[in-house]
């Protein structure tokens, strides 16, 4: 048997009464009057210049307002970022930075929705963690790898562009620092010049400015050949009273060159002494060539003969 309720709806009318009165109900009980405790995220401003702000600050504050429903319901919603004058920060004893946040009262007041009120904040000091903020310009160290194609090779070392950084940031962290990497540069079969620009890398770059954030790398590329020229040998440090015959005059200097540099090399390009205090001093019966100049384009030198005959004359 079926119940005589079952088979009836329940008016549309019920739904809307029940809804208006939820909602009149909820009006009245948001238009009163509450003390409520409320935590806003903090940020900072008016840091003093010289100053850093370490990342390990206290970055909320815990409150209790006066206001009605809607007030609170809006502020915790809206999840507000309140700002504290860091510039009204003062130093203790033991010269740690901190601020009185009961002086900030007017400031925080000024920033919370209206006939929102503070009636007491919890925490009375905050300890800011600072440091001095300082620059310091740090050399670039390269980190390159070149496999060049047969015969040929760097003519010069390789350079980078800037060669050193304004690196700005914690003065603690700068005293580490003593070079800066860049991304590795790896480059195969080489036979021209080659420019690239490649990005810095630094391994905690929270808190750190860089002047720039990529560098140039340059390397200038030859074909390199073997040449060989004749040159003249002097020798050196010998006494007034020693008259010294050798059996040549000359020695032969054979160097790698690039070959775009191989017709600017001319005997006098280099210079070759024979120091004859040496060779007295570790009692040898010859002289011994060595290259005391070489131009800057040469890669790699030798001296035919490595050993020069004497006479000592009478």
């Amino acid at each position: 048997m079926k119940s005589p309720v079952a088979g009836k709806k329940i008016p549309k009318q019920l739904f809307l009464f029940l809804g208006l009165s939820t909602l009149i109900w909820l009006l009245i009980t948001l238009s009163k009057e509450y003390r409520a405790s409320l935590t806003f995220g903090v940020r900072y401003i008016n840091v003093p210049q010289n100053r850093l702000m370490l990342g390990d600050n206290n970055n909320s504050l815990t409150m209790s307002v006066n206001a009605n429903g809607f007030k609170i319901l809006r502020t915790r919603i809206q999840n507000s970022i309140l700002e504290l004058d860091a510039s009204l920060m003062q130093q203790d004893s033991k010269g740690r930075f901190y601020l009185l946040v009961s002086k900030q009262q007017p400031l925080l007041q000024e920033q919370l929705l209206s006939d929102v009120f503070i009636q007491s904040i919890r925490t009375d000091s905050i300890f800011l963690n600072l440091d001095v903020l300082a620059s310091k310009k740090i050399a670039v160290r390269p980190n390159v790898k070149v496999n060049y194609h047969v015969g040929y090779g760097l003519t010069d070392e390789v350079t980078v562009n800037p060669d050193s950084i304004l690196v700005s940031g914690s003065k603690k962290q700068l005293d580490t620092m003593q070079f800066l990497d860049h991304k590795p540069l790896i480059l195969s079969d080489v036979k021209a010049n080659f420019r690239q620009e490649v990005e810095l890398l630094i391994q905690n770059p929270k808190g750190l400015k860089l002047s720039q954030e990529k560098v140039v790398i340059e390397g200038k590329v030859d074909k390199f050949t073997e040449g060989s020229v004749k040159v003249p040998f002097e020798v050196i440090n010998v006494p007034k009273d020693v008259k010294i015959t050798t059996l040549s005059a000359e020695v032969s200097v054979v160097f790698v060159i690039g070959l775009s540099d191989f017709n600017q090399i001319m005997p006098l390009s280099f210079k070759v002494e024979c120091d004859y205090d040496y060779s007295k001093s570790k009692n040898l019966t010859y002289l011994i060539p060595r290259i005391s100049k070489k131009p800057k384009t040469v890669k790699s030198v030798k001296i035919v003969p490595q050993t020069i005959d004497f006479l000592i004359q009478k």
